[in-house]
């Protein structure tokens, strides 16, 4: 019971800790990313006409976490030249925020909680898991439902995306299965 009592104050600790990141920096990241997915939205508007809105949407987030299923590829040279275009600018801009709160969550795993009762590398361990855990059962969530997958492909399938190997058997066919993803891929690396 005690050692619950100590995780429990060390969740309460992790909750008090002062955010290095200030709210008008998360907002300056969050417009970044909009600028950047709004602008190739756009761009590839004009190269592949016959694209929604979803499929480049979903192109963009499936290119810049460099998983890229293969289930939606430009085929003119206009549009290959801007994924190249996409691609450098994404990467550093993908590059640029996992640094970024990267070095947030390890001032909380290294330096924070050793401070706190939550000493045990165990504990510091599921506390800088549980941003990834909770995001990986949101987003296997979303797959099972969309991409009506069963329980084990579902998994699979979140594992290997987050992982950015992307072996192409699985990919979201439907348009709630693509906005779902577009959506989580930024957010599973």
């Amino acid at each position: 019971i005690e050692e619950i009592f100590d995780f429990g104050s060390s969740i309460i600790l992790l909750l008090r800790v002062k955010m290095i990141i200030t709210r008008d920096e998360v907002l300056g990241d969050l417009g970044s990313v909009c600028i950047f997915y709004t602008t190739f939205a756009l761009l590839l508007a004009a190269v592949e006409p016959s694209w929604s809105i979803i499929d480049r949407v979903y192109f963009i987030s499936a290119t810049i976490s460099t998983v890229g299923f293969g289930d939606v590829t430009t085929g003119s040279a206009n549009g290959r030249l801007l994924t190249v275009c996409m691609i450098g600018i994404g990467l550093l801009l993908v590059w640029r925020l996992v640094d970024k709160y990267g070095a947030y969550f390890h001032q909380i795993y290294l330096i924070k909680l050793p401070e706190s009762n939550a000493s045990t590398d165990f504990e510091r361990l599921i506390f800088a898991l549980c941003p990834i855990i909770i995001v990986a059962f949101i987003a296997w969530l979303a797959v099972f439902i969309h991409m009506q997958l069963d329980f084990i492909d579902a998994l699979y399938f979140v594992c290997v995306t987050m992982t950015t190997i992307g072996y192409g058997d699985h990919s979201p066919k439907s348009n709630h299965g693509r906005i779902a993803l577009a959506f989580f891929l930024p957010f599973l690396l």
